[in-house]
């Protein structure tokens, strides 16, 4: 019996757990896995400190994603989630704690 390896990144996260939240707010925890949305938006999915598996997403191309694009997976993050004109929950910002290690 063979074992059938996964063949694209996508395969090796399990993100079944996650789930979009509908509160608005400051949380931190750490990135997991980043992937591309159908809209042309960046997808992270982010494990709380409470123990929350939270899915963020942004559209926010003049900031790079918050930097999603090049972040390591496993980073420590302070996320903020606001409310858009629709009604949905969105990040509004990123805070790297890894990336301030980095600068001092």
């Amino acid at each position: 019996m063979s074992i059938q390896m996964p063949c694209c990144e996508e395969e090796y996260y399990d993100t079944s757990a996650y789930k979009t939240v509908d509160l608005e707010g400051v949380y931190t925890g750490d990135l997991v896995y980043t992937a591309w949305g159908k809209s042309g938006n960046k997808i992270g999915f982010i494990d709380l400190e409470d123990g929350r598996k939270i899915v963020v997403h942004t559209w926010n191309r003049e900031t790079n994603y918050f930097g999603l694009r090049e972040m390591p997976y496993g980073s420590k993050v302070k996320i903020t989630l606001s409310r858009n004109g629709k009604g949905r929950i969105y990040l509004t910002d990123l805070f790297d704690y890894g990336e301030q290690a980095w600068e001092e």
